[in-house]
């Protein structure tokens, strides 16, 4: 059996949004059950005290706008949890970085790297992705935007 790991080591932290709202984020675990009729589902358990090398766990940001007007040019900059491995999400209106959250790109990104002395251009791999920049735009008075992407424990 693999050693449990402390939630403490992914680094869940809480963001301040810019205007009159809050950015919550949320640690899930994601499990797959099959039903006694057969049918597969997932079972999400919010914020777990510990988790095991290889579950899945889904990085959730809740932005709210409190207030009583819109907030507009909204980004929420998320981590990739510490010892964990970026695995999925809907990075369409996303930019993440691979240099621990200096620089931002959309996806994929590609690197050009040296190949039997040829320059080669290549899709990074999306477990070196550090931090995911989610490009919200605006967020009407009075609601709130959920994004969120998943990962694998190392």
């Amino acid at each position: 059996m693999r050693p449990l790991l402390p939630l403490a080591l992914l680094a869940i932290t809480t963001l301040a949004l810019a205007g009159p709202g809050q950015v919550q984020l949320r640690l899930d675990r994601i499990t797959t059950v099959t039903t006694p009729d057969g049918k597969v589902t997932e079972r999400r358990e919010q914020n777990p005290k510990s988790v095991r090398p290889g579950q899945l766990l889904e990085q959730v940001a809740i932005a709210q706008n409190t207030g009583t007007a819109a907030i507009r040019d909204v980004r929420i900059t998320v981590p990739v949890p510490k010892n964990t491995t970026f695995k999925s999400g809907d990075l369409s209106s996303a930019v993440v970085s691979i240099d621990g959250g200096k620089t931002y790109a959309p996806t994929p990104i590609k690197e050009t790297v040296t190949v039997d002395g040829k320059k080669v251009e290549r899709v990074v791999s999306s477990n070196r992705y550090t931090h995911v920049r989610f490009v919200i735009g605006t967020i009407s008075a009075a609601s709130a935007v959920t994004r969120s992407f998943r990962v694998s424990v190392n």
